[in-house]
């Protein structure tokens, strides 16, 4: 059975990836659950387990950066650092309302203009691609009109995905936090969940359709010229 798993993770992880990420997780999580424990025991609280768990899978198992080690390492300590600030921000900014949503707003409408950013770069690294792909499309016969649907289409899609991704997450974080660190009574806002994601997969289907403008006005016959 062993030799069995071992074959399946080298045929589906052959470079170890996901196995290193995991054994990175594992461990950091249980360093930080094992310091949070011990941090709450002697404080009688439950919040600081409950953030370094949660924290430790969010940035060693959803944050992925690229380069060599000095890199990567430089990246986590900026975020680090980052993370430091926003607490000290929000701890400051707390004790008074209108500073602390003031706060939040700021704060969300930056990181709403860096996934805005990241969406814009993710679609350009894969425009020759697209442009490829359009270019046979519109050969075969289909128009510009027909082909800025099939990208608008899967925006949506990809954007509905996204929505309901980070829809699910925030339920479950929310539960955790309110049962767990606040001890607080739970509800799920259904509407606001649901008009997240339609927004959500609205706004990244705009996003992908205007960043691949070039694409639909490219011409066939170059860029098959061109392969």
């Amino acid at each position: 059975m062993a030799s069995g798993i071992v074959g399946w993770m080298r045929a589906h992880d052959p470079n170890g990836t996901a196995l290193h990420k995991a054994i990175k997780v594992a461990i950091a999580v249980t360093l930080g659950l094992a310091i949070g424990t011990a941090v709450d025991t002697s404080i009688d609280t439950a919040q600081l387990s409950l953030f370094a768990s949660f924290g430790g899978v969010a940035l060693l198992l959803f944050a992925d950066f690229p380069g060599g080690a000095s890199a990567r390492l430089g990246a986590y300590l900026g975020l680090y650092i980052v993370g430091l600030a926003l607490i000290a921000l929000g701890t400051v900014l707390s004790p008074v309302a209108w500073l602390a949503v003031t706060g939040m707003l700021v704060t969300g409408f930056l990181v709403l203009f860096s996934g805005v950013l990241i969406l814009i770069g993710a679609v350009a690294m894969t425009k020759f691609q697209r442009v490829y792909e359009a270019a046979v499309f519109k050969t075969l016969g289909a128009n510009t009109r027909t082909i800025a649907r099939m990208l608008l289409f899967e925006y949506g899609v990809l954007g509905s995905l996204a929505g309901l991704i980070g829809s699910l997450g925030a339920v479950v974080l929310t539960w955790g936090v309110s049962r767990y660190a606040l001890e607080i009574p739970w509800r799920v806002f259904v509407g606001e969940h649901i008009g997240g994601v339609v927004l959500t997969a609205i706004l990244v289907a705009l996003i992908g359709v205007l960043s691949s403008l070039d694409v639909l006005r490219n011409k066939p016959l170059a860029t098959l010229r061109a392969e």
